[in-house]
């Protein structure tokens, strides 16, 4: 201690939801909505982090780096729609860390615990939700067997 704690997360976790009756996806699985919802799963991780680690010197921070381009990205579509039209639009790799930077060294806790180009940033409302946030992560211990005994 001091220490802070980054956890990657992403605009879009806008289009998240935390599906508590259908964790698992046995309903159906969409890669762009569960990329959607393990980036508010990790805004709510984070949530419930800080309210673990309230009262020492860790900070948490989740971070949306913005739409990079990068390795990642060669999957997402057609690599010639990247390479000719996407690419301009994208930040470099080291613009896209830079959020990350700024948590890492100078930012403040904030209440909101999701940052964007180097500022707070706006998260959906129930990346916000304290009781979400913290049945997720009761749901988390129970299914790597955090607490189990054995």
């Amino acid at each position: 201690q001091p220490a802070r704690i980054i956890s990657l997360s992403s605009l879009a976790h806008l289009r998240g939801t935390i599906d508590f009756e259908d964790f698992h996806y046995k309903k159906g699985y969409n890669k762009i909505a569960a990329y959607g919802n393990s980036k508010l799963a990790n805004i709510l991780f984070t949530r419930q982090l800080a309210h673990h680690l309230k009262g020492s010197s860790i900070q948490v921070f989740s971070v949306h780096p913005g739409a990079v381009y990068s390795n990642l990205t060669r999957y997402m579509a057609p690599q010639f729609v990247f390479d000719y039209y996407m690419r301009v639009f994208m930040k470099t790799t080291m613009e896209g860390a830079q959020t990350s930077i700024y948590c890492a060294t100078e930012a403040k806790q904030s209440d909101e615990m999701y940052f964007s180009d180097c500022a707070v940033g706006w998260a959906l409302e129930e990346a916000k939700d304290d009781v979400v946030a913290d049945k997720l992560w009761k749901l988390s211990e129970k299914l790597v067997a955090l607490h189990d005994s054995k």
